[in-house]
């Protein structure tokens, strides 16, 4: 055989050998090009059936990034298109770039159940031209920080929102969280919508709009006091343009006819009032007073905006407000053409302020305009009106009288809602030089609403509850716990109540614990709820009060316990009077003259008729502190807990059981709760120790798949020879 037959008979051989072994892998290569192939078409076609349906999977607690009931029910009734601006930079940082993203799943969430009437445009401010257009609506750049190769810097970005309902617009200039937003946008659709509808009602009336100045003013040599008129009539100009022209604007000085006064007690604007001065110069000015403000007038309603006199810290006089005057009068007229629901504010018995920011419900108020317009009412002299479904009673200090108490009595039984926001104590603040150094007194409160809770089931202690779980401090030498503002987690709060059933964590300061009597709840014909409660590691402090920190020591864990701060009633109420007027104070002469009233009246003192008993369901809440509506509680905003606390309360009251839900999303303060030492010692052990072993495991698994699949190999090879 010569040496090229025996080349050929070898290269035979092995063409047999790889040709049997290459039809065995070329079959198997086959069948993986063919899923391959098939997978690639399964995922074209899911990409292009993605892009025509929108579906979206929210996994999170509270489905913070899905419309709520109320959002979709909102935009699906818009009977006029609605479009949103949304000028956001490109490019931010990771944390508002985090919000960019929120916003535009949001947006296109309202566009699904908005339909044709709603849109939105993502606005690129890489163009000048839309830069001017994002100051023209009021939107400027802000400062964020952002981190980058291991340093910190600043950069100035777009973040805000512009809502624009025909001629009318609403704008969020500074978009730098998702809290709240989406109740933000809804509730601003809604005051658009709105006030739409109510300018339109309007027909060929106009609403009028007067700046009051007093000529009196121009002896400050106030700066720009001579332009100032001409500043508000073109705020005003503008306004009108943005209200279907809806405004007509007037100028009065109430110093040419002398009716500072009279302009000041008939729209209670804010009088200047100063004795004699002098001004930088050295020019002298009399005693006087003024008034400079705009009110805004439609029928028998009217708002009113104050502007200030500030003065320098070099003594020039200034005019304040003045650069933010156009936002409060677009704000003013929403609320002067609202329909919303009015909510009564109790007075009359030392309640906290509607008007006071730090320490009354000011915030509160400014932070419910777009929902609830807030009527003051003392009761110890005008009856609750009649279009008031809910009646806030906010930290009452004095003896309430049995007319004012029969006043609340019947309005619940009329089928009205109250919240009752409850001291124990009265806080009176002493001189620095007094034998007792200075501390605060604490004074027991008796107000006569202890019947109504008495005759419900429920009674508020004469104590404190303080509580490990609460607000820390910082101080120069590290925390110092303040155990009398308890910080409420989510399991301390209802989850069946609307009121807290969203809610993540509430700050409740200087609360009093509350008893449930279950059996004179049921005997009442109510149902009783506790909506927030102290934790686990609360106590109470009795007698002798003293909240100074460094003095409180916590009582053994034996001791402690968890206490009800807040509770609802519902029910049909029994008139804590049955239903008859009590008999008026004990004052002689007035009550000669209500005798002989009576008796033209023919009918008996003291024996007026009323409702015994409330036809309708109806709610109640008792919470054992006012300061938790407070301005340091509550932000104007409502970016704080303690806000979507307080709102979701009135809302459940006046019968709104959804908003609760919407308002609750996001929000800022959401803790991690605590744990157990056990619980924590697991989760270590969890981290430390079982995933480890669970990689370990899961690379043994994945060698012994690789050892089987070339032994597998080695098998297929192996026949083929043997078959050779």
């Amino acid at each position: 055989m010569s040496v090229n037959e025996k080349v050929k008979g070898f290269s035979g051989r092995l063409k047999a050998f790889f040709g049997g072994a290459g039809n065995t892998v070329s079959r198997k290569l086959q069948t993986r090009n063919g899923n391959f192939a098939l997978w690639v078409v399964v995922i074209i076609l899911i990409n292009i059936f993605g892009s025509l349906l929108y579906f979206r999977l929210d996994l999170t607690l509270d489905d913070s990034y899905s419309l709520s009931k109320v959002s979709k029910e909102v935009v699906r009734s818009l009977e006029e298109p609605v479009t949103v601006k949304v000028f956001f930079s490109k490019d931010l940082p990771s944390q508002q770039g985090a919000v960019s993203r929120y916003v535009q799943d949001l947006m296109i969430e309202y566009k699904i159940s908005g339909g044709s009437n709603f849109s939105y445009e993502l606005v690129d401010m890489d163009d000048e031209k839309n830069k001017n257009a994002a100051a023209s609506y009021g939107v400027n750049q802000i400062q964020v920080s952002q981190y980058a190769s291991d340093q910190a810097s600043s950069r100035n970005v777009y973040m805000g929102l512009v809502l624009v309902h025909g001629d009318m617009i609403e704008r969020f200039p500074e978009v730098t969280s998702s809290d709240g937003l989406e109740f933000k946008i809804t509730s601003a659709i809604r005051k658009m919508t709105g006030k739409s509808d109510a300018l339109l009602a309007l027909k060929d009336k106009k609403i009028a709009v007067t700046f009051y100045a007093s000529g009196e003013l121009k002896n400050f040599s106030i700066k720009g006091f001579d332009t100032v008129e001409q500043k508000v009539k073109d705020v005003v100009e503008k306004l009108n343009v943005q209200n279907y022209s809806k405004l007509r604007y007037a100028f009065v000085d109430p110093s040419l006819d002398k009716s500072t006064a009279a302009v000041s007690d008939r729209y209670g604007m804010m009088k200047i009032q100063w004795k004699d001065d002098k001004t930088p110069d050295g020019k002298f000015i009399p005693a006087g007073e003024g008034v400079l403000g705009v009110v805004l007038e439609n029928g028998d309603r009217f708002q009113v905006v104050n502007l200030q006199i500030a003065r320098t810290i070099f003594g020039q006089f200034v005019i304040a407000g003045l650069e933010t005057l156009d936002e409060k009068l677009s704000d003013s007229l929403s609320l002067l053409l609202s329909n919303h629901s009015v909510v009564g504010y109790v007075t009359g018995h030392g309640e906290k302020s509607l008007d006071n920011e730090r320490e009354g419900s000011a915030n509160l108020r400014k932070y419910l305009s777009g929902s609830y317009d807030f009527k003051a009412i003392d009761i110890t002299k005008e009856q609750i009106p009649d279009t008031v479904r809910t009646l806030v009673v906010n930290g009452p200090t004095s003896q309430m009288d049995d007319e004012s108490l029969y006043a609340i009595d019947q309005f619940l039984m009329k089928g009205g809602n109250v919240l009752f926001l409850v001291d124990s104590f009265n806080e009176m603040r002493q001189q620095q030089n007094n034998p007792f150094g200075g501390q605060p007194m604490y004074i027991p409160i008796s107000t006569g609403l202890e019947k109504f809770f008495s005759e419900w089931g429920v009674s508020i202690g004469k104590d404190y509850v303080l509580d490990k779980k609460c607000f820390i401090q910082p101080t120069q030498g590290g925390a110092m716990p303040r155990y009398e503002v308890a910080k409420i987690e989510r399991s301390s709060l209802s989850r069946k109540s609307p009121v807290t059933a969203s809610m993540k964590s509430l700050f409740f300061v200087k609360g009093s614990s509350i008893v449930i009597n279950d059996g004179k709840v049921k005997s009442a014909g109510l149902s009783a709820m506790k909506l927030v409660s102290s934790s686990d590691e609360s106590w109470k402090m009795e007698g002798r009060i003293s909240l100074v920190p460094y003095m409180i020591q916590p009582p053994a864990d034996k001791e402690l316990s968890s206490f009800p701060l807040a509770v609802s009633l519902e029910g049909k109420f029994k008139s804590v009077f049955g239903g008859v007027r009590p008999a008026p104070a004990a004052d002689p002469k007035k009550d000669k003259e209500k005798a002989k009233d009576a008796e033209k009246k023919d009918v008996t003192v003291g024996g007026d008729r009323g409702l015994a008993q409330s036809a309708k369901t109806g709610r109640v809440i008792v919470a054992s502190s006012s300061e938790i509506a407070g301005g340091m509680a509550i932000d104007a905003d409502g970016k704080s807990p303690n806000a979507a606390f307080i709102a979701n309360a009135i809302d459940w009251l006046s019968g709104d059981s959804e908003t609760p839900e919407m308002r609750s999303k996001g929000m800022d303060f959401n803790p991690i709760e605590s744990t157990n030492e056990y619980t924590r010692l697991l989760i270590k052990a969890v981290n430390i120790v079982l995933l480890p072993i669970l990689v370990i495991i899961a690379g043994i698994i994945v060698w012994r798949r690789r050892i089987v699949r070339r032994n597998s190999i080695r098998e297929t090879f192996a026949k083929v020879k043997s078959h050779e």
